[in-house]
């Protein structure tokens, strides 16, 4: 039986001297590399789950920047749906470290120049490499929560 609605995943951009921060998963004997991130709790606000689960996977505390990317995870069977959103995000404070979770087994840097070579889910890299040369000249704006008790 489908869910009721997708999953909403948030996931980091952090860049630091030409690499970007990915965090290695193995997941049912599959290992593949994701941005850092993940769910978003209900009531918590996309900048909010960004910054909670960046510190739990990386141990790092960020600032989000500007919402950049968006997609559907949806397999044909149509059994799931997770909407993937992607934001830029700069290092504020913390220590790099590989969260508890099982399914994380390795966090590092990754010079962009060898992103194209890594098993990458969801697989974004044919615009996540040339955004990550040119700048990301193409930036969405998240609004935040516009909710209003009016």
């Amino acid at each position: 039986m489908p869910l009721e609605g997708p999953r909403v995943r948030i996931a980091a951009i952090i860049v630091r001297r030409d690499a970007l921060l990915l965090v290695r998963h193995v997941k049912e004997g599959k290992t593949y590399w994701l941005l850092p991130g993940g769910g978003v709790h209900f009531g918590e606000t996309l900048c909010e789950a960004l910054e909670r689960e960046v510190r739990e996977e990386t141990g790092l505390e960020i600032r989000p920047g500007a919402l950049v990317f968006a997609n559907d995870s949806i397999p044909p069977q149509k059994e799931r749906h997770v909407l993937n959103l992607y934001f830029t995000a700069a290092i504020s404070g913390g220590e790099l470290v590989l969260g508890e979770d099982v399914r994380l087994a390795e966090l590092r840097f990754v010079p962009i120049d060898e992103l194209s070579s890594l098993a990458f889910r969801p697989d974004i890299r044919a615009a996540l490499i040339p955004a990550l040369r040119e700048g990301f000249p193409g930036r969405a704006v998240y609004l935040g929560n516009l909710w209003r008790d009016d």
